[in-house]
């Protein structure tokens, strides 16, 4: 399906370039999305996600499917994602007046950044999270008020904030322009904006699955430079802004930018900076990419000539990524698994997507497709669930930034 063009998110610019194009199988039942282009702005350099749905669209797709509610745990935080947010909370404690500032966190899942907060005195805490269920977790797990309206009805209903936080979320934004001007409408004059994303000059630096970083689910890809110059148009200044790897899983990083920008009465002047990082690291994670998934096809296309029955685990963009990319789809695949409820009882190839406690003893090898979550699955095959399946890994287990 074509989608309305879409103008660069930092400078406006219709000039563009492909560097890449994305593809995924879809899955029954989900609001589909066939893939994109990955495009570089002709302007400012910026790298962002072309022929796209509208925001709507996005909406819809994390109320229907919400990977951040942890139902594998019941709700309850990895140890990655704990130390992450005391990380985060600790940063953001600095830049503050005192433990009564007021603090909103758009997209907040199910409130760990806040409760890190919490944690260190703060107690004007407000969160907000397009999924119910993570809203509920929040409020369950940590007394952390989380509401699923808009930033309309935020404007209108609370007072002003000292600072509104978002941790991973611009980068799913398709209505960049728009979401900041709503986001200036909740802060009080000369508030922050604590903002952290996907480092798009470090995703070769960090290598994960191949062409992971170009998900469904991310459609902006920021630099630091890229970044500073978009918050510069919209009046903010950059107060601190620095690169770094948080922990994602217990072996896998994400390469982020992060800092503050203080909202001015400045209008910018002339135009925005040529991002120089995002292009030549983009095009070195393509290489890698391609060169990481002629590995894996390795392993897939045995697997395909000896027409193994087999169990797969993963549904996600890496599983629908590799079935239109590789041979995955001719594998004599038994069912698939996904902990994941809003991907249960639906259909991939003609086969159900099950849940992990409906596998009844079937005896067959399990798959697991994924990179980012391996460990945890393989963790959750043989120590949770206590399974006697043979796994079949697709990644070797990674524990430090080589």
């Amino acid at each position: 399906m074509n989608f309305p063009a879409r103008p660069c998110p930092v400078c406006l610019s219709d000039r563009k370039q492909v560097l890449y194009r994305q593809k995924f199988f879809p899955l029954s039942g989900q609001l589909q999305l066939r893939g994109y282009a990955v495009a570089q702005c002709g302007k400012c350099g910026t790298a962002y996600a072309e022929n796209i749905p509208d925001q709507k669209w996005f909406g819809a797709y994390y109320r229907e499917i919400s990977k951040y509610t942890h139902d594998q745990r019941a709700g309850e935080e990895s140890a990655s994602d704990t130390e992450r947010f005391r990380d985060i909370a600790q940063f953001i404690s600095k830049h503050l007046p005192g433990k009564q500032s007021r603090i909103f966190d758009m997209g907040c899942a199910s409130g760990g950044l806040l409760r890190r907060l919490k944690d260190l005195g703060f107690t004007q805490l407000l969160g907000m999270d397009k999924s119910p269920s993570s809203a509920e977790l929040a409020r369950r797990l940590h007394g952390i008020r989380v509401v699923n309206s808009d930033l309309e009805e935020i404007a209108y209903n609370e007072e002003p904030f000292d600072l509104l936080i978002q941790v991973g979320v611009l980068e799913h934004i398709r209505d960049v322009e728009g979401a900041l001007t709503s986001m200036s409408s909740v802060l009080r004059p000369g508030g922050l904006i604590y903002l952290e994303v996907p480092d798009v000059a470090g995703f070769a630096e960090w290598p994960g699955a191949p062409f992971q970083q170009f998900s469904i689910e991310h459609i902006n890809f920021f630099s630091r430079s890229s970044l500073i110059a978009l918050m510069a148009r919209k009046g903010f200044e950059a107060v601190e802004v620095i690169r770094t790897a948080r922990d994602h899983t217990s072996n896998t990083k994400m390469p982020v930018v992060c800092g503050f920008f203080r909202q001015t009465d400045v209008a910018p002047k002339g135009e925005p900076k040529v991002d120089l990082e995002t292009g030549p690291a983009l095009r070195r994670y393509i290489e890698e990419s391609t060169q990481a998934e002629r590995r894996i096809a390795q392993v897939i296309d045995t697997l395909v000539s000896s027409q193994e029955p087999i169990l797969v685990w993963g549904v996600g963009t890496h599983t629908l990524h590799l079935i239109e990319t590789t041979a995955f789809g001719r594998m004599n695949v038994v069912a698939f698994i996904d902990s994941n409820p809003g991907y249960q009882e639906r259909e991939l190839q003609g086969k159900r997507v099950i849940a992990p406690s409906a596998l009844n003893g079937s005896p067959e090898r399990i798959l697991i497709s994924s990179q980012v979550f391996q460990a945890e699955i393989e963790d959750q095959i043989k120590l949770q669930l206590r399974l006697p399946n043979e796994v079949i890994l697709l990644y070797k287990t990674v524990t430090s930034h080589s």
